[in-house]
């Protein structure tokens, strides 16, 4: 581990989920932020590597609530409905309500664009 004089904060490492310490290094201007492990990331970096976390995560719902649809259908095709869980109609319901999540989702990410990728900042290499 890494012990240095950084200010902690409550932001998690994109890399490990560990505390990440501000480093200004005595500047006004820059600012670096490293776990406790030794990820380091400049304000740019760190920006980027959350966005690309969070793009991920909303991937992973989709992924989940396509999950949930397929074993929804699975217990209606099996007869499973009325006996153990809910009735048809209920399951039908579900499964639309999952349908229109994940809808509703990936037209969030497919318009959502971080301002830095926009601008092709940090994509260029500008961290």
């Amino acid at each position: 581990m890494l012990y240095r004089d950084g200010e902690p904060t409550s932001i998690a490492c994109p890399g490990c989920a560990g505390v990440l310490s501000a480093f200004t290094e005595g500047r006004e201007d820059f600012i670096r932020y490293v776990c406790t492990v030794g990820h380091s990331f400049s304000l740019p970096a760190l920006l980027y590597a959350k966005e690309d976390q969070f793009e991920y995560l909303m991937w992973a719902v989709i992924s989940v609530l396509a999950h949930l649809e397929m074993g929804y259908r699975d217990l209606l095709e099996r007869g499973y409905v009325d006996v153990a869980v809910a009735t048809r109609q209920d399951v039908e319901t579900r499964i639309e309500k999952v349908r229109t999540y994940a809808q509703l989702l990936r037209e969030l990410i497919e318009a959502d664009r971080p301002p830095a990728s926009e601008a092709g900042e940090i994509e260029s290499g500008a961290v």
